[in-house]
């Protein structure tokens, strides 16, 4: 998961996650596949090898993908014979999220 500064009226920080190689460096061509302006108490568990679980109490989710393939970011053969995809899943630890069960914006304590 990347904190990244983002540009606008009060400025702030946006978690991103990005996947890539180990040892290798998150390019800036790089699409994320989860971005939220809000996340709060958030963990990424791999539940099986082409499975990782993003964990989490409150989020304002700005974008998300479930499916991710290293074709995005190498070249992985004329075949794709080199290919690895890896699922991601969303699972909030709460009923609701950002919203309390009345409708309203959730509070930070």
């Amino acid at each position: 998961m990347v904190l990244a500064d983002y540009d606008g009226g009060i400025g702030g920080l946006d978690s991103r996650l990005y996947v890539v190689r180990k040892g290798k460096a998150v390019s800036a061509d790089f699409n994320p596949i989860f971005s939220a302006s809000k996340l709060y108490h958030e963990k990424l568990v791999w539940k099986q090898a082409h499975l990782i679980e993003i964990q989490y109490d409150i989020a304002a989710i700005e974008r998300f993908r479930n499916v991710w393939c290293s074709a995005e970011i190498e070249n992985v053969g004329s075949y794709g014979e080199r290919d690895y995809c890896l699922e991601v899943k969303l699972a909030p630890t709460l009923d609701f999220s950002d919203l309390t069960p009345e409708g309203g914006f959730r509070q930070i304590p």
